[in-house]
């Protein structure tokens, strides 16, 4: 019984370390997420933006529980700072 114990904890133990390993490349999530908002505009790809860029972060932000709000007509926020350029900092 005690060399079935053993041989379990040892084929685990084993298990576990072949498991562990380091990732040696960091695979870009980012490559392929094309998008197009409700009113048509659509991010540029990689012909307008080209490679990877060091010093160049993004976010991306969605939330998919916000369904009352899709009867509404989607806010052009471009047309709107311009409009009221003052509402960028009124956080009210």
């Amino acid at each position: 019984m005690a060399t079935k114990i053993n041989a379990f904890l040892i084929s685990t133990l084993l298990l576990g370390i072949i498991n562990c390993y380091a990732q040696e490349t960091l695979i870009n999530y980012s490559a392929g997420l094309p998008a197009t908002d409700a009113l048509g505009r659509k991010l540029p790809g990689h012909k307008e933006v080209g490679d990877l860029k060091k010093d160049r972060f993004i976010g991306i932000f969605y939330w998919t529980w916000h369904y009352h709000q899709a009867a509404n007509k989607p806010n052009n926020t471009t047309s709107f700072l311009q409009k009221y350029p003052d509402a960028l900092y009124n956080y009210e």
